[in-house]
């Protein structure tokens, strides 16, 4: 039982640095979309 709880709680953990990584990805590729179009007009 105790192992179990561990295990989940390093999930927990796991899924949430991916997510966030996730997020910074997203957030990185999106702010090179929205400034490529203005670059090209200049």
């Amino acid at each position: 039982m105790i192992l179990d709880c561990v295990l989940s709680g390093i999930f927990n953990f796991l899924v949430a640095a991916l997510n966030i990584e996730g997020d910074k990805i997203a957030l990185h590729y999106g702010s090179e979309e929205m400034l490529a179009p203005q670059d090209r007009d200049q």
